[in-house]
């Protein structure tokens, strides 16, 4: 329920956000797209609620279909996808399906190459721990526990300067 209200409280944020930006023909395509887009995900978030005790893997498959959907490029959209990847690759190792849990983690953290790190993308790489640990990796799943510290760190610090 809670990712459900991720997904939804994203399209609620950009419709207040676009209602305050500069005026442009309402409704705007990119925000009906990326509302229609947000809608979708929080739905297919809300399946795998429903699924995800008894069968973790069908709640997979319907946050694998919702990575499916075509999402404008926009920022609440890459929220959105590394949310998707994060939660798939919780379910997938919930399911006892360790590899596939560490391929949607790093699926996940390969769309985030390049860009500025998020809190999404320090979870990314906590599932990619998870998974590795689960795989009996442990130096490489205590490498990515140790970057999740860091990233962790370098965010708060972040934060604690913009407030000042």
């Amino acid at each position: 329920m809670r990712r459900s209200l991720f997904a939804l409280s994203i399209a609620l944020a950009l419709v207040a956000t676009s209602a305050a930006a500069e005026p442009c023909p309402c409704p705007c395509p990119e925000d009906q797209a990326l509302l229609a887009g947000a809608t979708a995900v929080a739905a297919a978030h809300r399946r795998a609620d429903l699924l995800a005790e008894k069968d973790p893997r069908a709640a997979a498959a319907e946050l694998r279909a919702a990575l499916g959907l075509e999402l404008p490029r926009h920022e609440s959209s890459r929220m959105l996808r590394a949310d998707l990847h994060a939660r798939l690759a919780e379910l997938l190792l919930k399911a006892g399906a360790a590899p596939g849990s560490l391929k949607a983690a790093r699926a996940g953290l390969a769309e985030e190459q390049g860009l500025k790190p998020t809190a999404l993308t320090a979870m990314l790489r906590l599932r990619e721990g998870e998974a590795l640990e689960a795989t009996g990796e442990d130096d490489a799943a205590m490498a990515a526990y140790e970057e999740v510290i860091a990233l962790g760190k370098r965010l708060l610090a972040e934060r604690s300067r913009e407030k000042r």
